[in-house]
């Protein structure tokens, strides 16, 4: 295999793992929309809760940016969730808004789309479709 395959390759690989891992987060985002919206609770929901909260609103954002550097686009994945939750929750905490339980619907449902996106739709960086 000549060099220039090889690097096509990695491309490849890299574009089927980061659809997996869309794919997986979509599906914990649904799960959990479920959970939420059906009044289970439990272990599996607060481990599932923890990774809405530490991975899927960053991922939503970070994910469509492509950037090519694992390590860079995980600390990004986490930093984007966390400040994002802080800063929605400060909002509904100062407009005595607090409700925790909706803030987990609400981000689910908006994150549905870009995770979709990700994992099933091959968006090139114009924004074509590949």
């Amino acid at each position: 295999m000549s060099r220039n395959a090889s690097g096509l390759s990695t491309v490849l690989d890299g574009l089927a793992t980061r659809a997996f891992a869309s794919g997986l987060l979509l599906g914990i985002d649904v799960l959990l929309l479920i959970l939420t919206t059906s009044g289970v609770h439990g272990p599996v929901r607060f481990a599932l809760g923890l990774i809405l909260g530490l991975v899927i609103p960053g991922w939503s954002i970070v994910g469509l940016l492509r950037l090519g550097n694992v390590p860079l686009e995980v600390s990004l994945t986490l930093a984007v969730s966390l400040a994002l939750l802080i800063a929605t929750a400060q909002i509904m905490m100062t407009f005595h808004l607090w409700h925790p339980i909706t803030l987990e619907e609400l981000i689910c449902l908006a994150c549905i789309p870009s995770l979709f996106t990700q994992a099933f739709l091959r968006v090139d960086g114009n924004g074509g479709k590949k």
